[in-house]
């Protein structure tokens, strides 16, 4: 039935508590009057918190003659009960963020000391919770927060150390991109976090941070000897790969080639220009100029004669064969 209609037959009724209620159970005409609005009861039970009621009106309606009473309540229970849970949790979840943001307030912030060391495609970051690396690290870490893009490596956790809470953080802006979705974390032993980063681009980096750290960096001397020969053979072959001529047949070969002629023309002018009087070079442009003009001038007067020349009817020549020998008479 509807819920307005059950409240509207309801208002014959009326407990102010859960024990009013759970007499008016005893009694077998109330008991008979609840129980055909079961549905309405049991939502004033759960919104009240009268769950000994509500155990009770269960009972009564498994035991009762009249058929689907139970299948009803049982779904309604269900659903009320669900709605609850998920309040309580939602209410849990904040008084836990409260209690530790009240924790948080007037701690002091730790950046970690960092440990690296790198082969040619991945960099491998330590990460200590102190503020030296030969310190003693904080024990129990909680809340730790990590968050990689391809140009940071950012961490965040709370410890104790010697009785005292602290907040512990790594902000480091890398040297070069890497890939996030390729790159992990996890915990290591006490004290401790390890980062696998995977480049964007194979190559050896110089350094790990791409601007200054206020974090403490050191090689991690154990990585760095594990992967020290694929690394110094990877910078071989670049070197090797660089010094290697292109061929000249090839299309790379044939693009350096033309490449490097006219960037070679292109100095050898601007040597020429530079060597040129001062005075000489700003009106260079305005002589330039004239002589392009009169170039220009002369080769459309050429065309113009010849093309007038070419109009004119040939005159008729006369070959010395065909003279008449009286002439010579």
């Amino acid at each position: 039935l509807p819920l307005t209609l059950l409240t509207a037959v309801a208002e014959e009724l009326h407990f102010r508590s859960e024990q009013e209620l759970l007499q008016g159970l005893e009694d077998a005409a109330v008991e008979e009057q609840v129980m055909s609005k079961s549905l309405h009861w049991m939502r004033l039970c759960t919104s009240q918190s009268w769950w000994r009621a509500a155990r009770l009106m269960v009972l009564k309606a498994k035991t009762s003659a009249k058929p689907g009473t139970f299948e009803l309540l049982d779904t309604e229970v269900r659903l009320r009960t669900n709605d609850v849970k998920l309040e309580a949790d939602r209410l849990m979840a904040y008084v836990e963020e409260t209690s530790r943001e009240h924790g948080r307030q007037g701690l002091d912030e730790v950046p970690c000391a960092l440990q690296w060391a790198q082969n040619s495609t991945t960099i491998f970051l330590g990460v200590k919770y102190a503020s030296r690396w030969s310190a003693p690290g904080a024990i129990e870490v909680a809340d730790v927060g990590v968050n990689i893009t391809d140009t940071n490596f950012s961490l965040a956790a709370f410890g104790h150390h010697s009785s005292i809470r602290k907040r512990y953080v790594v902000d480091l802006p890398l040297f070069a991109p890497i890939v996030p979705d390729s790159s992990s974390w996890s915990s290591a032993s006490v004290g401790r976090a390890t980062a696998t980063l995977q480049k964007q681009t194979p190559e050896k980096w110089p350094k790990l941070t791409g601007a200054k750290s206020k974090h403490p960096v050191t090689t991690w001397l154990d990585m760095e000897e594990r992967w020290s020969d694929e690394l110094n053979s990877f910078a071989r072959d670049r070197r090797e790969k660089k010094k290697a001529p292109a061929s000249p047949t090839s299309p790379v070969g044939e693009a350096n080639e033309a490449k490097r002629l006219q960037i070679s023309w292109r100095k050898k002018v601007q040597r020429w220009w530079k060597k040129l009087p001062k005075p000489l070079r700003k009106v260079a442009p305005w002589l330039l100029l004239g002589v392009g003009s009169f170039l220009t001038g002369y080769a459309i007067f050429i065309l113009c004669t010849r093309d007038v020349a070419a109009e004119k009817p040939s005159e008729p020549t006369c070959k010395l064969d065909e003279v008449p020998d009286t002439w010579d008479k």
